[in-house]
């Protein structure tokens, strides 16, 4: 009964905070915008859909496991915790907190279970998922590991296919059915990692870009709307940012070499960031034909990006190359980039900006791309399960509720309060939110890219190692290694 009454509490207080945010808006630097805002929210929260118990499929009235549920996190990757395990008292004043201490009871009531979470470093996760299973440990049900590592896991033959999982339903929209995340992350038929909204860090790790309104005001003859009205209109295309960006670059302390201390149109860096451009240009790394994969990139779709990208990185020199996140971060906020790419959490660390930027998509190859793709950072969170248990139809109930209610309540939160209502400032930047996240692209040849010999990083590799256009010889080098690759990929899914 004490467990009910605390599900309720904190069901209460997260739907009334998301209610208040519905009908009241978040605060905004005008009565305009103010009005907007409030408007898009309204429209936002009547469209959003609310999860029964019928939707998930399950019949509850059957489960009652009694006994514990234990996750494995990453202690020291920013929001991998949290996405579960939140302090009650800390709950209370948090609605996203709340939300996900919520779900947790709920999940725990219905079904009979106790959540446990064992915490490991992002860097020993792979030897802990496989210690697990060569030493019949059973430490854990599930294991919430980074995307950068699941897929090397899954070709070991140490995990359980979740079509094998009873009570998954991979058709539903919180497993990324909108992006066929089942389908396009499966080979023959195995699927061994998944990932949906039951993970806030599916949400928040989209990538995306960032532009500075008021140097685009002051410097070009363009308004933020006209940006915003590129994407709406699908006009925003890689020429247009090396268009922009290069009338917006300039010597500001007039010492004849362009450093950190000027003014540039972009901003990026060699990492996540530049492979993403993979998705925004839809270009898929492993092609499908009848049943047979092939890694074949030497396609002029892919000769054209790597000039355009050639281009905007080093022609014209209107790109600032940083070295990692917090120096993107940091350049953008000191203003001296008009463009930054960056993740959609870094909007959460913008909001001490004095000057006003705005959120947008990538930039599609040309105009005839039918839509924005958007790739997440290495680091978001997959689900796995270790081979040998004998627990999966809990496994498989308890998931299924998890995801279910997860967006039902934690994505609404995270993604209405923190991105849309406390990180952005105006109503079209939302929208930009939705196209971004709606563009969510999950190909198989990017996310198994380490086993195949990294032809992810084709653009990073390229763009850091020179400044001309080199790829024939690139290609000539390193084809056959991709496929030789992709075989033994292939071989450990049969």
């Amino acid at each position: 009964m004490e467990k009910a009454k605390r599900i309720l509490a904190l069901l209460f207080t997260v739907l009334t905070v998301l209610a208040l945010f519905a009908s009241c808006g978040s605060e905004s630097k005008t009565e305009e915008t103010d009005a907007a805002a409030a408007t898009d929210a309204q429209s936002t929260a009547a469209e959003t859909k609310q999860i029964t118990d019928s939707d998930c499929e399950l019949d509850l009235t059957k489960y009652n496991f009694n006994s514990k549920f234990t996750m494995l996190l990453r202690s020291d990757r920013r929001g991998a915790t949290e996405e579960f395990l939140v302090d009650e008292a800390e709950a209370q004043g948090d609605v996203v907190d709340g939300a996900v201490l919520s779900r947790q009871l709920y999940v725990e009531q219905v079904l009979g279970v106790e959540f446990v979470y064992l915490s490991v470093k992002e860097s020993e996760e792979m030897a802990r998922v496989r210690a697990n299973v060569t030493g019949g440990l059973d430490e854990f049900d599930v294991a919430c590991v980074s995307a950068e590592h699941a897929p090397t896991l899954t070709v070991e033959g140490i995990l359980e296919n979740w079509y094998d999982i009873p009570g998954v339903n991979l058709d539903k929209v919180w497993w990324g059915s909108r992006a066929d995340m089942a389908e396009n992350l499966a080979i023959n038929g195995k699927l061994y990692m998944i990932t949906g909204d039951a993970s806030n860090l599916t949400v928040g790790k989209a990538l995306c870009m960032y532009f500075n309104k008021n140097m685009l005001e002051e410097y070009s003859n363009l308004k933020s709307d006209d940006i915003y009205q590129e994407v709406l209109d699908g006009k925003w295309t890689i020429d247009r940012l090396i268009e922009i960006s290069k009338g917006l670059t300039a010597d500001v302390d007039g010492n004849l070499d362009l450093n950190s201390n000027d003014r540039f149109g972009n901003n990026i860096y060699m990492a996540t960031i530049i492979d993403a451009y993979f998705a925004a240009f839809d270009i898929s790394i492993i092609t499908e034909v009848n049943g047979e994969y092939t890694i074949d990139l030497n396609t002029d779709r892919m000769i054209t990006a790597i000039e355009k990208l050639n281009t905007l990185c080093y022609k014209n020199n209107s790109t600032y190359i940083t070295s990692d996140k917090t120096s993107s971060e940091n350049f953008f906020k000191n203003n001296h980039a008009f463009f930054t790419h960056g993740g959609m959490e870094w909007a959460a660390d913008f909001r001490d900006m004095e000057l006003d930027y705005g959120v947008i998509p990538y930039p599609k190859l040309n105009e005839s791309q039918e839509s924005y793709k958007t790739n997440l950072s290495s680091v978001f969170t997959m689900f796995i399960v270790c081979n040998g248990t004998t627990e999966t139809e809990k496994i498989g109930a308890v998931m299924e509720l998890l995801g279910a209610k997860s967006y039902e309540t934690t994505t609404p939160a995270y993604y209405e309060i923190v991105l849309k209502g406390k990180s952005t400032r105006d109503a079209l930047s939302w929208k930009m939110l939705d196209t971004i996240h709606d563009g969510l692209m999950f190909e198989k040849g990017f996310l198994y890219s380490n086993s195949l010999g990294k032809p992810a990083q084709i653009f990073r590799t390229m763009l850091a190692t020179s400044k001309s256009n080199v790829w024939a010889s690139f290609w000539s080098s390193n084809k056959n290694q991709y496929n030789v690759k992709l075989a033994e990929l292939l071989e450990s899914f049969s």
